[in-house]
């Protein structure tokens, strides 16, 4: 007869225990937080502009010193979950559960609505997948991470930083594409702007050259002939930035300006893709109507 053997016990999950109102606790909101809308503005060359004049393309959330208790959150995320690396994209990734971070995504869930974003009905807790983005100087990432800017996935993304040494330039950079003269920041509108097809804009974002040399470390892209950077969605500490999906971004990351062993470590938020009823790039639209109309 084999003898049972006892390898696990209840009481070894004691320490693993997570409540509801421990989660409140846990991620509980500053009442001094600050939330904003935010402008980045190109000069404009024909689309969705009046030639000669800086306009904005596209906004975005920020909302500063958003938790209490922000370093307990990071230990809370370090230790919740496994690492994955080399997964495509840049460094490690942990995929964190949603009910780890409710009381968080209930509060994005209030900006998104809030902040006009969508409307009232429209999504729900189960419409976010969230994890966690882990970079560093020698990281290892494919060309396409760090020479060409990206698309999400999702509708809409969040991000909350919790590397309390960002150097003040360092964020997130939005870029604008270039076709038949007139410069794009979303993908999306430049499909229906121009005539695109998705696959033939994807061409435009990943020349043949691109992805094909295996991985490497990482560089801080700052543009080129065809990507301009247009602004830098800022990382701060205890922050949060929240910007379409359909923007060219990638991360400015740039390593110079950090010494060795430094970590940008943040908690990523993104919306499914087809969830967002309006977006900020529409009410930006509305609103520069109507700043023209006063002036006109």
């Amino acid at each position: 007869m084999m003898e049972t053997v006892e390898s696990i016990i209840l009481n070894g999950f004691n320490f693993q225990k997570m409540t509801s109102e421990n989660l409140d606790k846990l991620f509980e909101l500053n009442p001094n937080r600050r939330e904003h809308i935010r402008p980045i503005s190109v000069e404009s060359s024909g689309a969705f502009g009046i030639g000669g004049y800086q306009y904005a393309v596209c906004e975005y959330i920020f909302v500063e010193d958003v938790l209490m208790n922000p370093y307990d959150v990071r230990d809370f995320l370090i230790s919740s979950s496994y690492v994955c690396e080399q997964n495509g994209a840049p460094g490690m990734q942990q995929v964190i559960a949603n009910d780890w971070v409710r009381p968080y995504l209930k509060y994005l869930y209030y900006l998104l609505h809030v902040k006009n974003i969508v409307k009232e009905g429209r999504m729900g807790m189960n419409h976010f997948a969230a994890y966690t983005n882990v970079f560093w100087k020698e990281m290892p990432c494919r060309d396409i991470n760090y020479h060409r800017p990206h698309i999400d996935p999702g509708d809409y993304a969040f991000n909350l930083f919790l590397s309390d040494t960002f150097d003040e330039d360092d964020g997130t950079a939005v870029y604008s594409l270039t076709h038949n003269y007139e410069k794009w920041v979303d993908v999306m509108e430049m499909e229906s702007g121009c005539g695109l097809r998705l696959e033939e804009i994807y061409k435009m974002m990943y020349p043949e050259e691109f992805g094909v040399r295996g991985m490497d470390k990482w560089k801080c892209f700052k543009g080129d002939k065809d990507y301009a950077l247009e602004g830098i969605i800022p990382a701060q500490f205890n922050c949060i930035s929240g910007y379409k999906g359909s923007l060219f971004h990638s991360p400015h990351y740039d390593i110079s300006k950090y010494p060795d062993g430094h970590l940008r470590y943040s908690l990523v938020s993104m919306v499914a893709p087809g969830v967002l009823e309006r977006t900020l790039s529409d009410v930006s639209k509305e609103r520069i109507a109507s700043q023209l109309d006063k002036v006109l």
